[in-house]
């Protein structure tokens, strides 16, 4: 049974030669940069530029509209971080046929968290990493449509997402603890909210960069904004094996009973969102948190 959820199409149809014109029209400093690999990813198409640089450019209206944290904001809130985020320091403009905002960003070196996973140490430098990051939010900070919201108004996704899964996993001999699931959620959707923070809120094995298992960098922060640190917290426990949470906790400075209620139900919701994606490595990664969530039950 095929998980339902896939990459949006893209709406425009981005080029070598598209990226070339764009750049070369708009920066005529990097035109002797080569361009190089082409990097895919949910929101966003991003292109190696030269040894240290990137072009990304944005797949759809949605993301395009969705920039404004990336662009606007990342600049402003980055400076105290001990990791390292593709933050903007040239934004082209549109420019036929490409209809919408791009950047030049720096190349960050290392692998996915799916490729070669970060260590103990690396565990803690996340921790670290989303300390620095879990600052005050002003009021006119963006909010998320779809993640900015509490748990309780996300509930009827994760229910549906909940339910599909319960059938795929009785298909494939992975049978999940349906209402051991729900107890989770509703416990964290109950908690208490502390302070809204800055929030990257996609703490995918895509998006966290890792080198020698240490962290690297946080990519893609087009869903960056306002909102419960303890989203980060819990994407954070479903990217990591059990083992490493103690780790990640440490660096991040401890975690109060009411933030780690909530960010189980986090994980949890995150995870039903990975497990329903088509392809294979988030799938995985999703099973493997509800795994780590003690939900599937010996066949």
């Amino acid at each position: 049974m095929a998980a339902p959820s896939a990459a949006p199409q893209a709406e425009v149809d981005i080029t070598p030669a598209v990226v070339r014109a764009l750049v070369d029209a708009q920066f005529p400093e990097a035109r002797e940069l080569e361009l190089g690999e082409r990097y895919e990813g949910w929101d966003c198409t991003t292109w190696r530029l030269g040894a240290d640089w990137a072009v990304r450019l944005p797949r759809t209206q949605r993301a395009a509209d969705m920039q404004i944290t990336e662009f606007a904001w990342l600049p402003r809130i980055c400076g105290q971080w001990p990791f390292r985020a593709p933050v903007a320091v040239r934004i082209g403009q549109p420019q036929e046929p490409f209809p919408w905002r791009w950047a030049i960003v720096p190349w960050i070196h290392g692998f996915t968290h799916f490729d070669q996973p970060l260590n103990d140490w690396g565990a803690h430098d996340l921790g670290t990493a989303l300390r620095a990051l879990h600052r005050p939010a002003p009021p006119e900070a963006p909010r998320n449509p779809f993640r900015s919201t509490t748990l309780r108004h996300r509930a009827a996704k994760a229910e549906k997402r909940l339910a599909k899964l319960v059938d795929v996993g009785k298909a494939i001999g992975r049978p999940l603890d349906a209402r051991a699931a729900w107890r989770i959620f509703e416990r964290g959707a109950a908690a208490e909210r502390g302070e809204v923070t800055w929030t990257h809120m996609d703490l995918h094995g895509g998006n966290v960069l890792t080198l020698d298992g240490r962290l690297a960098g946080i990519v893609d922060w087009i869903d960056a904004g306002a909102g419960d640190p303890a989203m980060d917290v819990g994407q954070a426990l479903a990217l990591l094996p059990t083992h490493l949470w103690d780790a990640f906790i440490h660096g991040y400075g401890g975690v109060d009973a009411a933030a780690f209620t909530r960010a189980r139900a986090e994980a949890l919701n995150y995870a039903l969102i990975l497990a329903n994606v088509a392809e294979p490595r988030f799938a995985g990664s999703g099973w493997r948190a509800l795994d780590a969530l003690g939900l599937i039950r010996a066949s």
